[in-house]
């Protein structure tokens, strides 16, 4: 199972304007569909010495984007409103009955010796049981070595030198005291930073064991549930307090699903503890951002959500998250190829683009040479056979073709694989083509759900100023000089495509397809209408659509429109011969000449 990737930042910018770079269309928007295919079957590099890899997000993409649940809760939803969004069919509740009343965690493990800094106040070592009497102390500010030797007792030697008689052992662990006296405990060795960390909620045990025939020492930090999740350091605490309670509880639910329902109680054997304190479990920084001002935030919506999981059918989810999901959440089985899980289904995620400038959209550029050496194919020559995640466009699979190397010329493999070997932060990745969803399209795109669905090309320019996006269904169009950003589908899509697009008279598009609740002959049926920069398209239900525009569309307007006596269009405007047009409705036709126009039933 690929496990999450983390990313804590302070701010989160976003985009307004477009990519530098975009492809531009010669013509209205019209011609861009023959020019970029819809099919992504095959994705050849283009021609040219490197290959540049547009992409989203970073992470797995399964379950919760904490950049997104950011972005949702700055839109002013509720926590649980979030949780049961990225994690499908779920609702919020108390832990069920014989949940973990505490938390092992893996400090450091496979050491020789660690390095035991007493911080703010003594700390005192206690042997056989946690509760027993002190045996040692350590003075506020002193560093103390424990080792294990070759007998496999605890060494322990003082700041000054002073070396203790040979202690404990294999059967006879030694814990660490500090919270009566208001301390911490700093180990230097201590995962994942190289300067270790310190240690203020709970207790640590130390263990002597054996690995070969040399024993070593480890140490594992015993909390309840709520102080390990004091320690977490998954998100900034300067968040909103939404966000938090989001992270508080998908973090309690990952603990509990892992040591109750994955390991059903067993520890990992290395660490001797329940959970990893890094990416492989949960990133655990201990005390170390305590002093955080906003730390106190960060508290405070554990304490808001204690005891509160996410539940499927009444029993706990495996609640994994990531940092970014680059706007599309993934289905777990097009991830880790496994078993559909209910819970972790493929979702819009509308929050996602409040990620920092180059999280939400990024771009790698790989010369062939790289690209083939990483995928062990010689000089890449192209790639085929790409399947793609329906939503997210995540790659599923792909095979990639070179001139030969130590796995031959072609190498089908997993997206997941694929983006590992080539260093890139996600599998949410097109090549040599960019179709990203950025800027102003971004926004609206977003709002909608992710309703156009799949990006089918890249932004390009359209006739008026404006720029244009194509989905799965209809487009998305940008408009400045019309101060508009407008999805276009479905059958009026269509006819305005097929009457030139921006390059025709209709020019950009200024409203999205709108229905129409007072319109008189519409009776049950739905009444359709998208208004644009010279004119407009009418459609009466199952009807052919048609577009008005110019001195007939001013006189329809000053008629009522289609609520005035002429009802809806039956014909585009056409051109008459010897100047003038003409258009007919459902109960009459216009005319118009020179400027004047008149209307007959």
């Amino acid at each position: 199972m690929r496990k999450r990737l983390l990313v804590v930042a302070v701010t989160a910018a976003s985009l307004a304007v477009l990519p530098a770079g975009i492809a531009h269309a010669n013509n209205g928007d019209a011609s861009s569909a023959a020019a970029v295919p819809l099919a992504t079957g095959h994705e050849s590099a283009r021609a040219g010495n490197s290959i540049t890899f547009y992409g989203s997000g970073w992470g797995h993409g399964v379950g919760m984007s904490q950049w997104g649940s950011y972005g949702l809760a700055k839109m002013g939803w509720s926590s649980t409103k979030i949780l049961t969004h990225f994690y499908s069919n779920t609702t919020v509740g108390q832990a069920p009955a014989g949940t973990p009343s505490s938390v092992r965690i893996g400090l450091a493990w496979g050491q020789r010796t660690l390095h035991l800094t007493a911080q703010n106040g003594p700390v005192t070592l206690r042997f056989g049981t946690p509760t027993a009497k002190d045996k040692y102390t350590i003075p506020a500010g002193k560093t103390w070595t424990a080792s294990s030797g070759v007998d496999g007792h605890f060494h322990l030697v003082t700041a000054m030198g002073h070396r203790y008689p040979p202690i404990g052992g294999p059967q006879w662990r030694m814990y660490a005291s500090y919270t009566p006296n208001h301390a911490q405990l700093h180990i230097s060795e201590a995962y994942p930073s190289p300067q270790g960390h310190s240690y203020g909620n709970g207790y640590v045990e130390f263990d002597s064991y054996k690995i070969g025939s040399s024993f070593y020492v480890r140490a594992v930090g015993i909390l309840d549930p709520n102080r390990y999740l004091y320690g977490l350091g998954e998100v900034p605490s300067s968040w909103p307090i939404n966000a938090l309670q989001v992270q508080a509880v998908a973090a309690r639910t990952y603990a509990f699903y892992v040591i109750d329902v994955e390991h059903h109680g067993a520890r990992y054997s290395d660490c001797n503890c329940d959970l990893y304190p890094d990416a492989r479990s949960q990133s655990f920084l201990g005390t170390d951002h305590a002093t955080d001002p906003t730390y106190r935030y960060w508290v405070q919506a554990v304490n808001q959500t204690s005891g509160r999981v996410v539940l499927y059918h009444g029993g706990l989810i495996l609640a994994n998250y990531y940092s970014s999901s680059g706007g599309y959440t993934e289905n777990n089985e097009d991830v880790w190829f496994n078993q559909p899980d209910p819970y972790l289904r493929s979702v819009c995620d509308p929050g996602d683009y409040a990620a920092p400038i180059g999280l939400r959209t990024w771009r790698e550029t790989l010369t062939r040479s790289q690209v083939g050496a990483d995928l062990g194919v010689g000089t890449i020559t192209g790639f085929s056979g790409i399947t793609r995640s329906t939503n997210s466009g995540r790659i599923i699979s792909i095979t990639a073709s070179g001139t030969g190397g130590l796995r031959g010329s072609s190498r089908k493999m997993t997206g997941p694989t694929f983006s590992a070997d080539l260093g890139l932060m996600d599998d949410k990745v097109w090549i040599d083509e960019n179709r990203n969803i950025t800027g102003a399209i971004r926004v609206e795109y977003d709002s909608l759900g992710c309703a156009p669905g799949l990006a089918m090309t890249p932004p390009f320019a359209a006739a008026g100023g404006g720029h244009v996006q194509r989905f799965r269904s209809g487009a998305i169009y940008q408009n400045p000089r019309g101060h508009a950003t407008v999805w276009l589908y479905g059958a009026i899509y269509h006819k305005y495509l097929a009457f030139g697009g921006a390059g025709s008279p209709l020019g950009l598009p200024l409203t999205t397809v709108m229905t129409l609740t007072h319109a008189s002959g519409c009776g049950s049926q739905t009444c359709l209408r998208a208004d644009f920069a010279g004119g407009r398209i009418y459609r009466r239900g199952s009807a052919h659509p048609w577009e008005i525009h110019g001195p007939i569309e001013a006189y329809y307007l000053n008629h009522g429109a289609a609520e005035g006596p002429l009802g809806f269009p039956t014909s585009d405007v056409t051109k008459l011969s010897g100047g003038g047009s003409r258009s007919t409705f459902e109960h009459g036709t216009v005319t118009c000449r020179a400027g004047d126009c008149t209307g007959a039933p």
